[in-house]
Parts: structure tokens; C-alpha cells; sequence
């Protein structure tokens, strides 16, 4: 992609970027955050490339997700067995905002920062907004997939839709295209041959 331009680098240590989770990124603070392989998240400054901070994640399962949202000067980390936890950026400190029964298979943050959209693993689509108040609540239905596979969501830029790439118990995949309240808009034939990378194409 030729129209892409790198705007810094922020140097990490050996052993942090060996584990590196996750990476998200607050453009009002200036400030990249990495979720690591050892539940910690480390904030960077990305004028200085200092570190910020460092904090012990409290989830007694894996990571799924780790979001920013500036509005609330807070990240939102997601965990496998259905854990929200919400970390106030000023005081590090976490606090528990939900529990979606039965886990966690995705999770991702609308472009504006104002919603959370979850996928249970019981098939449920859950979105929540800013004031952990559940706006939408969709019923997908359980689904088969190989072991180990995640669906993966990718938002448009003006936050209306998201996409769903999902996966078949066969392996083949599938994306369907929702708009901001759960509403089914498209849904792909099933296909082979990609990964589990989603992104929309920009106009």
C-alpha cells in the first residue's frame, strides 16, 4: 500500500516485544499501549518514547482485546471467560464494568470511541456504550468452528458498519456486514484461501 506513512517508532525492550499482545493507541494523549504476554500493560509517551507507566492486568484468563477510549481517559482489556475490566489511565487502576456469560470470542471499539462490540461464545452480540449501558443484544447462534478460531471484526472509518469475518467448522470463512445497531446489511458466499486479517478499503 503506497499510501501509507510511518509517523515514529517507539524502541521497546527485548524481553517486552518478544510477549507483545496487543498494541492500541490514544491520539488525544499522545500515548501507545502494549498489552503483554505476562498480563501487563506498559504506556508509552510517543514524543519522548518514555515509558508512562506499567500495570498488572487482574483477569485469571487470557487477554482477548485491549481498546482506548479517550473520551472516558481510559482503556477497556477483554478477556476470554467474559471479564471487562476498564483501566483509568490517571489513577492506573482497574475497574470491573462487566461479565458476558459463557466468554469471549471478539471485541472491538467503534472508531469513535463510543461503543463496545462484544461476541459471546454463545453467540450473542452485545454493544455497549460509554456508560456500560447494553444497547443492542443480538442472538447470532452458536456456531462450529476449528479449534482455536476467532471471528475478527473490522469497523468503517465513519463508524456506521462493521464487518464480521467469521469461520466454518469446514474452514471456510465467511464476512457479514452489520451497521452500528446489529442490523444486518450483507452477508459474503463462504470462501477459501485467507487469513484472518479485516480491514475496509478506504474510499
Amino acid at each position: 500500500m503506497d499510501n501509507l506513512i510511518a509517523l515514529g517508532a517507539i524502541p521497546l525492550r527485548v524481553e517486552d516485544s518478544a510477549g507483545i499482545q496487543f498494541v492500541a493507541s490514544d491520539g488525544l494523549r499522545n500515548a501507545v499501549f502494549v498489552a503483554l504476554q505476562d498480563k501487563r500493560i506498559v504506556g508509552f509517551d510517543e514524543k519522548n518514547k518514555k515509558e508512562l507507566f506499567a500495570v498488572d492486568i487482574p483477569c485469571s484468563s487470557d487477554i482477548l482485546g485491549m481498546h482506548c477510549m479517550p473520551e472516558l481517559d481510559s482503556i477497556v482489556i477483554t478477556c476470554t471467560d467474559g471479564t471487562l475490566l476498564l483501566l483509568n489511565m490517571d489513577e492506573q487502576s482497574f475497574e470491573p464494568v462487566g461479565d458476558l456469560e459463557g466468554g469471549i470470542l471478539c471485541s472491538s471499539v467503534s472508531p469513535d470511541g463510543e461503543l463496545l462490540l462484544c461476541l459471546t461464545a454463545t453467540g450473542t452480540m452485545i454493544v455497549f456504550n460509554s456508560e456500560w449501558d447494553v444497547l443492542v443484544e443480538k442472538e447470532l447462534g452458536a456456531s462450529e468452528r476449528p479449534a482455536g478460531d476467532r471471528p475478527t471484526v473490522a469497523w468503517c472509518a465513519d463508524g456506521l458498519k462493521f464487518a464480521l469475518l467469521d469461520t466454518r467448522a469446514s474452514g471456510k470463512r465467511f464476512v457479514s456486514v452489520f451497521d452500528r445497531n446489529c442490523v444486518l446489511e450483507a452477508k459474503s458466499e463462504d470462501f477459501e484461501g485467507v487469513g484472518s486479517g479485516l480491514a475496509f478499503s478506504p474510499d
